[in-house]
C-alpha cells in the first residue's frame, strides 16, 4: 500500500510538472495582451486577487476569469492565459502596484506603454469630437446634434422605466459613465443615443422659414457593464464605468463619439482651463430638463471642492470645476455626463473629454454656487483602453 501511495504522488508530481513546463504556450488575454497559458494557481492576476481580497474574490471578476481559461475541458489542470511579470517570467506572482498600473495611470512611466494597443487603435482611428457649429449664443439650451456623443441611461424601477443618468459615446460599442450610475438598486436596462428633447418624438428647430430636424433617436440594450474594480463610494474614488451596448453603433450626424486624451501632449489640463458640461440635468435620483442643456465652467483648485463638500480628493483621480460668479444653477450636468474641452487633437481642434460627472449628490447643486467634482479621465486611460477591446 505504501508503494502505491509513493507511485501515486510521483505520477501527480510528474503530471503537474509537465503542465507547468510544457503547457506554457503563448496566448492572448481578453485585453489582447500577450500572455502564457499557465496553471490556475500560478497565474499572477489570480494570485493578486487572492492577496488583495484575502481569498474572497468578488463575483464581478468571475466573467473575466472565465474568459482567461485556455485549457481544454479534459485536462486535469485548469489553465489560464495570464500576463508575465516585469521580468517576463511566465509563472510569477505580481505586486498590487503592478496591477493598479493597469487600472490607473503611472506618471513615472511612458504614457503609451500603459495603454492597450488594440484599444488605443480603436480610439485613434475613429472620427470623434467634431464641432457641429451653429451654437445657441448666450443660452443654456444646445443646438440639434451639437454634442452628438451624449447618452441617456435608462433604468427599470417600481414606477417603470426612466432616464436617471448620462454618459458619453466613446466608441461604436461603449459608453463612458460614472460607477455610481451603474451600481444602483434599480437595474440599468438601456441606453439612448441621438436625443435632444425627451418630451418630443421628433427633434426639430426652426431656422427662418425652414425646419431642421434630427434623425430619430436610437435605443440600445446592454451587453455588459464594467465598473472600475476599485470604485469606492464612501471615499469618492474611481467613480468611472463602461457600458457595452448590445450591438454596434452606426455613426450619423447626431450620433458620434467624443475624443479621449489618448496622446501625452493632450493628457493634462491646466489650472483655469475652460470646459463645457452638458446634460438633461438627470441624476440617479431624478431629472430637471427635457432639453439637452450646456454650461461653461472653469477648472478650480481641488481644495475648492474638498472644502465645499468636506471630502478628500486626489490630484490624479479628480478634477474640480465650476462657475464661482453665477453658480451652477444653469449647469444641466448629468451624473455620469462628460466634462469636455475644445482643444487641439492631432491636426485639428476637437472636443476632448477630460472628466466624468462624479460623486452622485456632489455632481450638481442647482441652488448653490458650488463647484462640481469630476473623475479625471486621463488617469484612467490604461483601464479604458484595456476594457474597450473585451
Amino acid at each position: 500500500m505504501n508503494i502505491l501511495y509513493v507511485v501515486y504522488y510521483i505520477v501527480v508530481f510528474v503530471v503537474s510538472r509537465i503542465y507547468t513546463v510544457n503547457t506554457q504556450e503563448q496566448c492572448r488575454t481578453p485585453n489582447n495582451s500577450l500572455g502564457y497559458c499557465v496553471p490556475y494557481n500560478q497565474c499572477s492576476f489570480i494570485n493578486w486577487l487572492h492577496q488583495r481580497y484575502n481569498g474572497n474574490v468578488p463575483q464581478r471578476f468571475y466573467p473575466y476569469i472565465q474568459k482567461l481559461k485556455c485549457s481544454r475541458d479534459n485536462e486535469p489542470v485548469v489553465r489560464l492565459c495570464c500576463e508575465p511579470d516585469a521580468n517576463d517570467k511566465p509563472i510569477a506572482t505580481t505586486t498590487e502596484q503592478t496591477m493598479v498600473n493597469r487600472f490607473n495611470l503611472n506618471p513615472a512611466q511612458d504614457f503609451h506603454s500603459q495603454l492597450n494597443a488594440a484599444g488605443f487603435n480603436i480610439l485613434s482611428s475613429q472620427r470623434c469630437g467634431t464641432d457641429n457649429g451653429n451654437r445657441v449664443v448666450g443660452g443654456t439650451e444646445t443646438d440639434l446634434a451639437e454634442f452628438p456623443w451624449m447618452a441617456l441611461l435608462k433604468y427599470r424601477g417600481p414606477s417603470g422605466e426612466q432616464f436617471r443618468c448620462g454618459g458619453s459615446l466613446i466608441t461604436n460599442r461603449y459608453v463612458l459613465t460614472a460607477a455610481h450610475c451603474v451600481n444602483t438598486v434599480d437595474p440599468l436596462v438601456g441606453v439612448r443615443l441621438g436625443e435632444h428633447d425627451t418630451s418630443t418624438e421628433e427633434d426639430c428647430v426652426k431656422r427662418g422659414p425652414k425646419l431642421k430636424c434630427n434623425l430619430p433617436v436610437e435605443n440600445f440594450g446592454i451587453e455588459t457593464i464594467v465598473s472600475h474594480p476599485e470604485y469606492n463610494k464612501r471615499e469618492h474614488v474611481n467613480d468611472i464605468a463602461l457600458v457595452k451596448l448590445d450591438r454596434n453603433v452606426e455613426f450619423k450626424s447626431h450620433i458620434e463619439p467624443v475624443c479621449l486624451p489618448i496622446n501625452s501632449n493632450i493628457l493634462r489640463t491646466r489650472p483655469e482651463d475652460d470646459f463645457q458640461i452638458s446634460g438633461w440635468g438627470y441624476t440617479e435620483h431624478g431629472h430637471t430638463s427635457n432639453v439637452l442643456l450646456k454650461a461653461r465652467v472653469k477648472q478650480l483648485p481641488l481644495s475648492s471642492c474638498s472644502t465645499a463638500y468636506s471630502i478628500r480628493l486626489s490630484d490624479t483621480r479628480h478634477l474640480c470645476a465650476g462657475d464661482e460668479t453665477v453658480g451652477r444653477d444653469t449647469c444641466g450636468g448629468d451624473s455620469g455626463g462628460p466634462l469636455i474641452q475644445f482643444a487641439p487633437y492631432n491636426v485639428k481642434k476637437r472636443f476632448i473629454q477630460y472628466g466624468v460627472v462624479a460623486s452622485g449628490r456632489y455632481a450638481c447643486k442647482f441652488d448653490n454656487k458650488l463647484p462640481g467634482v469630476y473623475t479625471n479621465v486621463s488617469n484612467f486611460m490604461p483601464w479604458i483602453t484595456h476594457n474597450i477591446v473585451l
